[in-house]
């Protein structure tokens, strides 16, 4: 899931808190510098994508700087991002994710 290469742009992540219904959100609880004069919020509708999801999450949390993001899971995807999400949120400080799945959206 993880490569050397995504990991050497992320630092570490602290704690995540579950909310309720279909969502799950994924926050710090430590406050990081900001050095961008402005952060991103996105929402990503994934279907099986898992393959393509960490370079994503590692690119545009690096580049942009995406700070929030929303997965919404298409109700007829085989796979989950769970997985990544879970490895990623070890790494990615200052990113909140919410997983949307079933027909929360």
């Amino acid at each position: 899931l993880l490569t050397s290469y995504h990991l050497k742009f992320l630092p570490q992540f602290e704690s995540s808190s579950p909310s309720s219904d279909n969502h799950t959100t994924f926050t710090t609880k430590k406050e990081q510098h900001n050095t961008y004069p402005f952060t991103f919020a996105a929402c990503l509708i994934i279907k099986d994508g898992n393959i393509l999801l960490p370079e994503w999450l590692a690119y545009h949390y690096t580049v942009l700087p995406l700070r929030h993001l929303i997965i919404a899971v298409d109700p007829l995807s085989k796979t989950s991002p769970m997985p990544i999400v879970d490895a990623f949120r070890e790494e990615l400080p200052d990113l909140t994710m919410e997983i949307w799945t079933g027909n929360s959206y």
